[in-house]
């Protein structure tokens, strides 16, 4: 049975003080999460996060997911690291009882990587697809590929290379 059409959609906005206090909930690398609550004060936070996941016919699902972010340091006007401006993700999906596939495409913008706006992780596109069969029973063997567009110039927060085209075997049960 195919899900049912959703958008969903949320705002998030506020001026500082304590109306600051979920934004520091993030992870470890979250700057806010270590400034402390004086620090909290002095961030203006802004976004929009977006979702449509779409039902289509021959068992496919599409899902789409933007996500906008502006993060301001109020006393210098920098933007607060590692806080990308825009997320965007869309996926194609079939899902059926012998063969199933995906295709997907992931775009983060330029990220602030200091508190003076001099220097930025770039902005990434990344493009993955994987298939499935089921060979027998509840075992599906699956083959992925993920960055196919095999950029090896990547790279996470903390400056590492992410690895170039990669091509994984799985063997799995669906139980």
């Amino acid at each position: 049975m195919q899900p049912e059409s959703r958008c969903e959609g949320e705002v998030v906005a506020n001026g500082g003080g304590e109306e600051a206090a979920p934004v520091r909930a993030g992870g470890p690398l979250d700057p806010l999460a270590a400034a402390g609550e004086e620090k909290a004060e002095r961030v203006r936070i802004a976004g929009v996060e977006l979702q449509a996941v779409v039902p289509l016919p021959a068992h496919l699902l599409a899902t789409l997911s933007y996500s906008f972010l502006d993060a301001v340091n109020r006393a210098d006007g920098h933007k607060l690291a590692y806080r990308p401006p825009h997320r965007l993700f869309a996926r194609l999906a079939r899902r059926g009882e012998r063969l199933e596939g995906y295709g997907e495409a992931s775009f983060t913008s330029a990220i602030p990587r200091n508190a003076f706006d001099t220097a930025f992780v770039d902005s990434q596109l990344l493009l993955n697809a994987g298939i499935g069969v089921r060979t027998a029973g509840p075992l599906w063997i699956d083959v992925e590929a993920k960055n196919l567009l095999d950029k090896r110039t990547y790279e996470d927060l903390f400056q590492y290379p992410l690895p170039g085209l990669s091509i994984a075997l799985i063997a799995r049960a669906r139980l």
